[in-house]
């Protein structure tokens, strides 16, 4: 359920250029949530709303690719403590694109959902409650000022379906001549990924086999969630290797 307000109303910031699909997602906001909407068009208005004293937002839904700044372009402003809303603001990005670049922007400003078109109720109840409650860890407002914003008004570049690039080979099984309690590496479904898990291998876009989150990361709550929502989409594979540490005996 979205977070109560002093005021007991939450809205949530829309922007989609496309009038016929913000009508759409804004009435199932309304009908399934119960929140207010404010609408935006283009990054420009979208920011605008953002530093208005009222209404408050509690969450921005950002479509990917828009005029005047595209969503990505939106929330680094926010991630770098533009504008009246906290810094953690809860993001989900809207989209019909599977742009690895653009993902991978994504990830690193620490996108909190991704809600793909066309949109249907369920996901999107599910998508903006967990941005909602799954907390995350911020990074200093400099970090996201840096990162690149790809074009995404350029061609997609992936026009067809491409094979998958293929997993790691997995380890080999336990060898009874090495000591007990050495690390190995554990292929993993994201489903089944618990926090604090450490990647043991890159995760990679399945289209260019492009790095969507480095080895070596340990897995909170909320990547694990943004991993879920990239293996639905098809962007990434359904399995990851994860570190783990072989028992004794």
């Amino acid at each position: 359920m979205p977070p109560s307000t002093e005021n007991g109303q939450t809205t949530v910031l829309l922007a989609d250029d496309d009038s016929f699909m913000r009508s759409i997602v804004a009435n199932l906001i309304r009908t399934t949530l119960g929140c207010e909407v404010a609408l935006a068009a283009s990054g420009r208005d979208a920011i605008d709303r953002l530093g208005a004293r009222a209404p408050a937002v509690s969450l921005a839904l950002l479509d990917f690719v828009m005029p005047e700044g595209n969503g990505l372009e939106v929330a680094r402003a926010i991630r770098s403590g533009l504008g009246r809303v906290p810094r953690d603001l809860p993001i989900a990005m809207l989209t019909g694109r599977t742009d690895v670049e653009l993902v991978r922007a994504a990830m690193e400003l620490d996108v909190n959902a991704y809600v793909v078109k066309p949109v249907t109720k369920e996901t999107l109840f599910a998508r903006l409650e967990r941005a909602w409650t799954i907390p995350f860890d911020l990074k200093p407002a400099d970090v996201y000022e840096k990162i690149d914003i790809p074009n995404p008004w350029g061609p997609e570049r992936v026009r067809k379906p491409a094979a998958p690039v293929p997993l790691p080979a997995p380890p080999p099984g336990p060898n009874p001549c090495e000591p007990a309690g050495r690390s190995a590496r554990v292929e993993t479904p994201i489903g089944d990924l618990a926090p604090g898990v450490i990647l043991a291998a890159a995760v990679r876009a399945n289209a260019t086999g492009s790095i969507i989150l480095p080895a070596h990361i340990r897995l909170d709550r909320a990547l694990i969630a943004r991993l879920s929502d990239l293996a639905e989409m098809g962007m990434i594979p359904p399995v990851v290797f994860v570190i783990a540490t072989r028992p004794e005996g």
